[in-house]
């Protein structure tokens, strides 16, 4: 039961991060879609596309299920498209805490631009007419009053100075007296804000309450049901990306952690019961240098002596092989294994040193126990009394291991899958946080942590198939009358 608000928490830190992240993900997908040159060329489709990809990435809905602000702030900001703008009314609120002229301000100097972009749009090309939109969009994000200022003022400059030698506006003809008015107006909204400003409601705090319809709301139960959002590069579905990334990394996680355990555990017990002479001191010292290289080194060197780099070619260095339709299973496991076999070294041998440490460790506690003398009094050979006797009882140490080996089965291993060019979740991973895909960078985050959940579960499970004298279940002393 506690795994439930567990997972709830982390999911609640991992959305808030997702949505805190820099960057507007519109804008991302639509710098990466194949008609950005015609959205670029054409302003009116550009911010029809923007708004209908923000309601598709449910971002016109309020964050969560309530917000916490002022007075002055109104509920319905989040409508607001342009990220920027609504930062930077945030903040207007916050020095002025007049909601309503700030407002009115907003829609004056939207109202302006437009009236700019639609000269542009009609086919108007000049220098002054680029400047004046540039000084309008800064005007947008900023809240400074003196650097508001200075963008009025070299509107002002724009709109009155270019004139020919008849008095007469070459750049902007009869549309001149229009802009100077509505300009006008952007300024009368501005100094209305500075006059009513320093509204008390921007100190008394408040809670909107949004309801179901908010974008975590619709993140959690899309998550749950499998739909994990749609990727900023290329629009396709992440559960889909995932899913075809995942099973590269299961099959080298699996392989890997059974060959771990198979070569760690009876090497542990070995140490263990040749404590204190040669043996014991051999396996330790080897499995301990191992440890000590590290494993990105160790697969460069794989591959430069025996991958077809300065020495032998004896494995493929990169990638799984190319598996085609017209292979039997035979050829294409055989395909798959020898692609698989330097991957597979580099992943196990870190794991060895600390594994059979662990099992060591286990068995020499168990070992020191009066029942284990007592099975060596009547007669047990040695074997046995390793195997039979003191093996399952030692497995607890290694049974708690497991709870950190389910999500680094999702998660997989960054570094090697870069350096064998294996296409897992480990590369996915470290290519979505260079090109900032959040959705995807997000999901791999939700379930590691569901699989590290999933395998403390399992843990539990596994310490009373190991030894049934521990029980989960709490249970009452019997109380007895005299």
């Amino acid at each position: 039961m506690i795994f439930i608000p567990t997972l709830f928490a982390i999911s609640l830190v991992t959305f808030f991060l997702s949505v805190s992240t820099p960057g507007d993900p519109v804008e991302t997908m639509l710098a990466g879609d194949e008609e950005s040159m015609v959205l670029r060329a054409d302003n009116a489709l550009r911010q029809a596309e923007y708004i209908r990809l923000r309601h598709k990435l449910g971002l016109d809905l309020p964050v969560f299920y309530f917000s916490l602000a002022t007075l002055a702030v109104s509920d319905t900001l989040y409508r607001l498209p342009v990220q920027s703008h609504r930062k930077n009314l945030k903040k207007l609120a916050y020095y002025y805490g007049t909601w309503g002229s700030i407002e009115a301000y907003y829609h004056s100097v939207i109202y302006f631009k437009s009236q700019i972009e639609s000269l542009i749009d009609s086919g108007v090309k000049a220098d002054e007419l680029i400047m004046l939109k540039r000084a309008v969009d800064e005007l947008l994000i900023s809240n400074n009053q003196v650097d508001i200022v200075r963008f009025f003022e070299l509107i002002n400059i724009i709109l009155y100075s270019i004139e020919t030698e008849q008095n007469e506006s070459v750049l902007f003809g009869a549309h001149q007296e229009k802009l100077k008015n509505s300009f006008e107006q952007v300024q009368d909204k501005y100094f209305t804000i500075l006059r009513k400003g320093k509204s008390i409601k921007r100190f008394i705090p408040t809670i909107h309450f949004h309801g179901f319809k908010n974008q975590y709301h619709k993140w959690i139960t899309r998550f749950l049901s499998g739909n994990m959002g749609i990727s900023y590069q290329d629009g396709r579905p992440v559960s889909s990306i995932i899913w075809g990334r995942v099973k590269v990394t299961l099959l080298i996680s699996i392989l890997a952690m059974f060959l771990t355990y198979l070569i760690s555990i009876p090497l542990g017990v070995r140490s263990a019961a040749k404590k204190g002479k040669f043996q014991d001191s051999l396996i330790s010292t080897t499995l301990f240098t191992l440890y000590s290289l590290p494993n990105f080194w160790i697969a460069t060197m794989l591959i430069a002596f025996l991958a077809c780099g300065d020495y032998l070619c004896w494995f493929p260095p990169y990638g799984l092989g190319e598996i085609t339709d017209s292979m039997s299973i035979g050829q294409r496991i055989s395909e798959t294994a020898l692609h698989l076999i330097l991957p597979l070294i580099c992943w196990v041998y870190p794991a060895l040193a600390f594994l059979s440490r662990q099992m060591r460790g286990g068995m020499i506690n168990v070992l020191n126990q009066d029942y284990i003398r007592t099975a060596r009094a009547k007669g047990l050979n040695e074997r046995r009394v390793l195997w039979s006797h003191s093996f399952r009882n030692a497995l607890l140490p290694i049974i708690t291991l497991i709870a950190n080996v389910f999500p680094m089965m999702i998660a997989g291993s960054v570094v090697l899958e870069i350096i064998f060019s294996i296409p897992g979740m480990g590369k996915l991973f470290f290519d979505s946080i260079l090109s900032q895909n959040y959705p995807i960078i997000f999901a791999v985050v939700m379930f590691s942590a569901f699989l590290t959940g999933i395998g403390y579960l399992v843990g539990d499970i596994l310490y009373v198939l190991a030894d049934p004298r521990i029980s989960l279940a709490r249970t009452k002393p019997k109380i007895t009358s005299e």
